[in-house]
This record gives C-alpha cells, structure tokens and sequence, in this order.
C-alpha cells in the first residue's frame, strides 16, 4: 500500500513539473516572487538593501547581537552609509563605528557585539550612495523586556 502511494506521488510531481517550471506571477517568475531571508518588503525601500537583524523583529532587551546591512547585487562601490536609529547615527547609538566590507553578494557594514538596552519601538533608516546609485530602507524593530518576576501568593501545598 504505501509503495502504491510513493509510486502515485512520484508519477504526480513528474507530470505536474513541466506545468510549474515556466510558471510566472505578475511580479515576474514565481521563484523570484518568495523573498529571502531579509528582504521582506517593508515601508518602501529597495531590495538591494538587506538589514540583520530582519524587519519587525523582536528583540530582548540588552541581549548582544550584530547589527549588519548588506548591500546586494548592485553596480558600483558603496561610497557612503548613512545609518540612522531612532534619528540618531548607528555609530552614535552603538558607540562605536562600523566595519565596512566585501561579501560574496556585495558591500556592507557591520556592528559587532551591540546591544539595545532600552524597551521601545526602534526605527532604523539605511541609505547606501554610490556614483550610481542611491538606495534607501527603513525598518522596525520591537525592543522587547520581561516583565518583574512576580513572586508566588496563597501557595497551598
């Protein structure tokens, strides 16, 4: 029985392949219609923008993480970062400056070992210049801490 059930799956997906191999959306080929890890459409922006950690994330208060934007597939040398937090520059908020360099998909800027201590919305606004080019990202982030511990009443044993 499941070796009839194998076999039927197995004739299904060859006979359905060809059906979704040229397959197309409005935004172009269906492969390119699912985002990677990063580059969820947020409020505007561009997709050659990716911001770690990704948009809406949620994120512990105090916890230590790297703070990275890559810049993909673009034509040119990246000249200039502007990276504001909440209005403030990112070298400003981490209190420190950001290591720039070259990856296999392109340029990027990375903060290593920060921290956001504060419970609060975050707001972050990228934008990456070239001679060519200029693309901007905005994205948000939800700083998040656990409330007190609360401590046990009316424990009956």
């Amino acid at each position: 029985m499941q070796k009839r059930f194998l076999c039927m799956v197995c004739v299904l997906a060859l006979a359905c392949a060809p059906l979704f191999a040229g397959a197309k959306s409005e935004r172009g080929p269906i492969s390119a219609s699912y985002p990677t890890m990063g580059n969820f459409p947020s409020s505007g922006g561009d997709r050659q923008l990716v911001i770690f950690p990704i948009d809406r994330a949620i994120v512990l208060a105090g916890s230590v993480l790297d703070f990275k934007v890559e810049a993909e597939n673009i034509s040119g040398d990246v000249s200039e970062w502007n990276i504001t937090i909440n209005g403030k520059s990112a070298a400003e908020v981490f209190g420190k400056a950001g290591r720039t360099g070259s990856g296999k998909k392109g340029k990027f800027i990375i903060w290593e070992g920060v921290t956001f201590d504060t419970p609060a919305t975050v707001a972050v606004s990228v934008q990456a210049k070239g001679a060519e080019f200029s693309y901007n990202r905005t994205i948000r982030y939800e700083v998040w801490s656990p409330p007190a511990a609360r401590t046990a009443k009316n424990v009956i044993l």
